[in-house]
C-alpha cells in the first residue's frame, strides 16, 4: 500500500508539483529534491519533506525515485539500493547503470500540469493504489 512507500521526487516544476500532490493524497511518504533553496524552504515550512541538492549528491535511499528534472543532480556512481526503482520522466540519463524505467513522453498537446496528472495516475496504477 502507498502508506508504506517512500517516494523521492526530483524537481518541483509543474509536473513534480502535481506528482507530489497526488502521492501525498494517497498517503505515500514523499521527499522532494530540488536545487532551488526557496522551493525547499517553502515546502519544508508547509510540512513537506524537502532536501536541497547542489549537484553530485549521492542518490537517496527511497523505494521509488521519480526524476522530473532536466539536469543531472545526483552522482551516478553513488550506491543505489538494489530494490529501488527509478522512473525517468526527463530526457536525460543521469543514473548510470541503475535500474531505470523511462516513462514514454506524452504528446506535445499536454500541458505540464496535465502531464503530471497523467504520470501520477500511471504511477498510482502501477503501485496498485
Amino acid at each position: 500500500s502507498a502508506d508504506n512507500l517512500s517516494v523521492g521526487v526530483v524537481g518541483y516544476g509543474r509536473i513534480g508539483r502535481e506528482l507530489v500532490r497526488l502521492l501525498l493524497s494517497v498517503g505515500a511518504r514523499v521527499r522532494v529534491f530540488s536545487t532551488r533553496r526557496e522551493t525547499v524552504l517553502c515546502l519544508s515550512s508547509s510540512g513537506v519533506d524537502a532536501t536541497l541538492v547542489t549537484g553530485g549528491d549521492p542518490i537517496p535511499s527511497v523505494d521509488i525515485l521519480v526524476n522530473t528534472a532536466p539536469a543531472k543532480i545526483f552522482d551516478e556512481n553513488s550506491p543505489v539500493r538494489p530494490d529501488m526503482d527509478i522512473l525517468e520522466l526527463a530526457s536525460g540519463n543521469f543514473f548510470g547503470e541503475a535500474r531505470v524505467t523511462r516513462l514514454p513522453s506524452l504528446p506535445s498537446r499536454y500541458y505540464p500540469v496535465t502531464a503530471g496528472r497523467l504520470y501520477g495516475a500511471a504511477l498510482l496504477r502501477a503501485l496498485g493504489v
